[in-house]
Order: C-alpha cells, then structure tokens, then sequence
C-alpha cells in the first residue's frame, strides 16, 4: 500500500487526484473514506466534478450518488428501480492511519491490508510526540536544506552556551511548557534505563 494523502485533506466534497498515472476520486462518508476510480460508469464524467454531502456523493452530469465502498445508492431519473451492481464504482482497499490514506491499486487478492503498511510502534502512544513534514516533491530540495539550515542556525547559539553536563531528569526541576513535550520524554526515558536524578557527563 502507499500513502497518498492526508487524512484531514480528506472532506465530504470529492477530490481528484491522481496515483502512478491512475485518475482516482476520493471522498469521505460516515463509514470512512472512499478511494475509486474518477469516473461515473453511467456516462463517463469526472466524480471528483460533482458534489458530497458526507454520505454520498453525486455525479455532476445526472446526480447519481454513490456512497461507502462507491456502492451506487441512488439514479434520481428512476428512483424507485434496482440499482445494477454495474452502477459500482470500481474502488480500492483503503486504510487510515497515521494521519495518511493509504491505498493500493493492485490489492491482495486474499484482501490482507495491514500487513502491507508499515508499522509506527509508538504513534498512538501519549507519551510520544509526532512530528510530521510534508515533503513536497514539487518543492526545489534545496528550501528544504535552507529551512532545516536556518533552524539550526537559530538554536546553535543558544545550545552552545548551555551547560548539558548536568541534564535534569526530574520534571519538576525545570519548568516544561507544552512544546517541551520530546525533551521530557527524552529525559523520562534516561530516568527510565536507571539514571539518577542528574545525568552527568
């Protein structure tokens, strides 16, 4: 499987988008998100042009609706006649984790999803903090290297005049605000391997 968006991208209203050449739509219900091909079989027109309403959503050209799993769910010129299975939009296994989408446009035919992706330990776990960047491959490498360079270059003086040879690893000797969450889960740990109230170089 491969992550190709951002859960909180994700929205009601459907998105194209498009995944090692293939034109995909994405949208999300009630049930989850839904990630198919960006076509309405009915008469070939774009999903991702039409509209949602956070349990389905229409086609921009007759107003057929499609709902979790791209089940047809609605033709509103016959209302009351059986929808064909051939109404389905053809979809694709889709997990959300990680604060990604991921998905898989040759899927296991056995339908096995989670061992395909890859594991994070401790990404639920409250006493880590995440921290994620979204590396745009649009974005030249070289404002990558500049930002990670100027943030270096703004701590370097201040981390040169500390004096870590005698890190405190009691919480309760240094005032921690919210941000300080990864340094006192780092100190918590030295404490953890049996360290004593300092940490002493």
């Amino acid at each position: 499987m491969v992550a190709f968006a951002l859960s909180r991208d994700v929205i009601d209203s459907p998105v194209g988008t498009t995944l090692l050449d293939q034109q995909l739509v994405v949208y999300r219900t009630s049930d989850g998100v839904v990630v198919a091909d960006d076509i309405c079989p009915h008469r070939g027109v774009a999903l991702s042009a039409g509209t949602g309403d956070g349990t389905s959503v229409a086609c921009a050209y007759h107003g057929i609706r499609f709902g979790s799993g791209g089940i047809c769910v609605a033709v509103p010129a016959h209302p009351r006649s059986k929808i064909p299975a051939r109404l389905n939009l053809r979809g694709y296994p889709t997990v959300e984790r990680y604060g990604l989408v991921w998905t898989c446009l040759r899927p296991d035919p056995n339908g096995v999803i989670d061992q395909q992706l890859p594991t994070m330990p401790h990404w639920d776990d409250p006493g880590f903090q995440q921290v994620t960047k979204n590396m745009d491959t649009d974005q030249d490498p070289r404002q990558i290297y500049d930002f990670n360079l100027r943030i270096f270059e703004e701590d370097r003086a201040i981390v040169e005049i500390q004096k870590p040879e005698n890190l405190p690893l009691d919480p309760r000797i240094e005032v921690n605000i919210a941000a300080d969450r990864s340094s006192v889960a780092y100190r918590r740990g030295l404490r953890g391997l049996g360290l004593s109230q300092f940490f002493t170089t």
